[in-house]
């Protein structure tokens, strides 16, 4: 993981925290400063921002301590990124159910984005939750999603990951864009490991990923993608 914002005492944080991309997508979000995002939280997303967009890499990595609040930057991204018609939206893969619907819970998703300044530009919340991709539907051809949230255990039974990537194949055809992939947890993956392989599969396909964690690093010393 090379891409890494920890907070805004440190060099690499500063450079992210001086650009302008979080202001310039979201004009309107709270300067309330007990209801604002955060310096580390813009940081992260003007991170993100810079590497697809303005280098043109097809992944970026982003590393918050526990607390900084790493769903409102995956939220953000997808919204952000999708907004900038740099993707169709997100699909999200958290290591369980658990924290696959915390990222799409209804109160929360409204509070964020009333702190983005956003809240009244949708009907219902762009956030769901999937668990059948033979199921899904592609609301991102209509607008109605923003970010899709799974487990990422869904990659790795039987041919899920070829479906995903049918899937994804079958956003880009509707929308002209490729959905962006957010891994949450990412330390978890590895270059040996079965997730690690089905998430270069997705991104081999034509996706861009950004690993999203707390953790750089894995205690059995084994690398992370990308």
């Amino acid at each position: 993981m090379k891409d890494v914002v920890v907070n805004s005492d440190i060099k690499t944080a500063v450079e992210y925290e001086n650009m302008r991309h979080y202001h310039e997508d979201f004009p309107n979000a709270s300067e309330d400063p007990n209801n604002s995002p955060r310096l580390p939280q813009k940081a992260a997303y003007n991170c993100v921002v810079d590497k697809l967009v303005n280098q043109g890499k097809k992944s970026a990595s982003i590393v918050l301590p526990t607390g900084v609040g790493k769903s409102d930057v995956v939220l953000s991204l997808a919204v952000g990124l999708s907004n900038r018609g740099h993707c169709a939206g997100a699909l999200v893969f958290s290591p369980h159910v658990g924290l696959r619907n915390q990222l799409v819970n209804v109160k929360s998703c409204e509070g964020f984005l009333k702190r983005i300044g956003q809240n009244q530009n949708y009907t219902r919340s762009p956030f769901t939750w999937e668990s059948d991709i033979k199921e899904a539907r592609n609301r991102f051809k209509d607008g109605e999603n923003k970010l899709q949230s799974w487990t990422i255990q869904k990659l790795t039974t039987g041919n899920s990951v070829n479906d995903f990537i049918d899937y994804a194949k079958r956003i880009k055809k509707d929308t002209g864009l490729w959905p962006v992939v957010i891994i949450d947890e990412s330390h978890l993956l590895s270059d040996d490991n079965c997730w690690g392989s089905q998430v270069k599969k997705l991104h081999d396909a034509g996706m861009s990923i950004v690993l999203v964690t707390g953790t750089p690093y894995r205690s059995d010393n084994t690398g992370i993608p990308f």
